[in-house]
């Protein structure tokens, strides 16, 4: 990068909230990954009221501010420009919005991963915390549970494996969990699918899996938990809908397969299982793959090249 400012730009991470999400994860990461000396960050969020289970994982320095009113409120915006001039801000990045805009105009960047910080962390004995056996192939799903992430298609892939030991552990909540919990009840998976609740950072617990897994059903942007997933060294069985195949390669770091297909999902998980050598090797070239192309430390320079860009428009 060439030099920087004779001070840092001044940025702005407008986000809804910093409930556990992909995207408010996101703001996170990058929050802790910018060079100081070249950016100096503040995180505006636009919804009050809301948990915000990531606030801890901000850097103690970055200043959160919670709008005061709704942010259907249109006394939102006047308070949004007052802190942006207060705060002399120079450059605002906005998160989950959709908006139109011409190509030549759009940058694409991907999600990042903290590769270090991933490396760092232990791996939580799940087999024995649980009661499984030593031997039993366990998969992970770190999500949201919500309708469109295909957590139903997991459960029900998981009382179709009839052969090796496989299990699952379910990593978040929603509004579905009650849903889900009663599913794997009724099908007797209550000693093979375990609810942990939610977890932030999930790492340690992605670490104690054997393989990870991305179901959603329509849509999926740059996906943060294949990419931490992917950074455990573990392979991925992933719907190829929206941004899964451009992290997931199938047959060299995971396996794609169809939405909501929960018989295609067990013979991956299946296959996976039986064959600990190839999900091995899967899982070395997805932890190269991540640490090459998705290191946080790299997102984080592209995005301060994009705003310095903007600042000098």
């Amino acid at each position: 990068m060439d030099r920087g400012p004779a001070r840092p730009l001044r940025v702005a991470l407008v986000v809804p909230s910093l409930m556990v999400g992909g995207a408010e994860h996101h703001v996170v990461k990058l929050a802790r990954a910018v060079d100081r000396a070249l950016v100096d960050p503040v995180i505006l969020l636009l919804r009050r009221g809301l948990p915000r289970e990531l606030a801890p994982l901000v850097p103690p320095d970055v200043p959160v501010v919670t709008s005061p009113v709704s942010r259907r409120d249109p006394r939102i915006v006047p308070w949004l420009a007052r802190e942006l001039r207060a705060r002399r801000i120079d450059v605002a990045q906005s998160f989950l919005w959709y908006a139109g805009a011409p190509v030549e105009r759009v940058s694409v960047i991907a999600n990042g991963v903290d590769v270090a910080g991933i490396d760092a962390t232990e791996a939580a004995p799940l087999r024995a915390t649980l009661g499984w056996p030593a031997t039993a192939h366990v998969v992970g799903s770190v999500s949201r549970h919500v309708e469109g992430k295909g957590l139903d298609t997991l459960v029900g892939a998981i009382g179709r494996i009839n052969g090796p030991d496989v299990r699952a552990v379910l990593i978040g909540d929603g509004p579905i969990r009650s849903t889900l919990e009663s599913l794997a009840l009724a099908l007797g998976l209550g000693d093979r699918i375990a609810f942990l609740g939610q977890r932030a950072p999930a790492t340690a617990l992605l670490k104690g899996c054997d393989t990870a897994v991305q179901l959603s059903r329509e849509s999926e942007h740059c996906s943060n938990t294949i990419l931490e997933a992917m950074a455990c060294g573990l392979p991925v069985v992933a719907t190829a809908v929206g941004g899964n195949p451009e992290l997931v390669a199938h047959e060299r770091t995971g396996l794609l397969v169809p939405p909501g297909d929960a018989d295609a999902v067990a013979v991956a998980l299946t296959r996976l299982a039986a064959d600990p050598e190839a999900a091995a090797e899967m899982g070395a070239a997805a932890r190269e793959t991540a640490a090459s192309r998705y290191s946080m430390v790299s997102v984080a320079e592209e995005f301060t090249t994009l705003w310095r860009t903007a600042a000098r428009r």
